[in-house]
């Protein structure tokens, strides 16, 4: 008996000592800027630009929990038709297992898709859930990172589907 649960705990003690994690997170706090392009399924103003920042919270080499905001002004349709987006947010970050120093990871979790200014018939808010991939690319001391997460606004009167493509850097 001994002997058979031996043979079965040795080559999980092998495996847990080949396991390497993921290049593309350090175990220190760090923060993250960027630009992003978001387009939704709003007919009157489709596409949307803005900025994003968010800060991460490593718990071990491959996971993180990250809080974070941006804002998002769908101004291409002119003045008149324009419409302003905060999108706070908090998310889990898994970093897949990557020896190479552009790695991916998934990102999901929630937040807020809230209306702060422009023509009252787009300013339809609500919560967001979101879920995504991205690509963080190794540097010397920080990394540059691009990011799609799609999302889910579940608003007063209808649900939408806004989509930002994120590109930054993490100090």
């Amino acid at each position: 008996m001994l002997r058979i649960a031996v043979m079965r705990v040795l080559p999980l003690l092998l495996l847990c000592a080949l396991y390497a994690p993921a290049h593309a997170q350090s175990m220190t706090p760090r923060i993250g800027f960027g630009l992003s392009g978001t387009m939704t399924t709003d007919s009157d103003n489709p596409f949307g630009l803005g900025i994003h920042v968010r800060g991460s919270l490593p718990v071990n080499p491959d996971l993180s929990f990250a809080a974070g905001a941006g804002f998002t002004g769908f101004v291409l349709g002119g003045r008149e038709d324009a419409s302003y987006y905060a999108t706070p947010h908090l998310v889990a970050i898994i970093t897949l297992n990557s020896l190479n120093p552009r790695s991916p990871y998934v990102v999901f979790g929630g937040g807020g898709y809230l209306p702060v200014g422009g023509k009252e018939e787009n300013r339809d808010g609500g919560p967001l859930l979101q879920g995504g991939m991205g690509w963080a690319t190794s540097l010397q001391q920080t990394s540059i990172y691009l990011e799609v997460t799609p999302s889910l606004v579940i608003g007063k009167n209808a649900s939408r589907i806004v989509m930002p493509v994120k590109v930054g850097v993490v100090l």
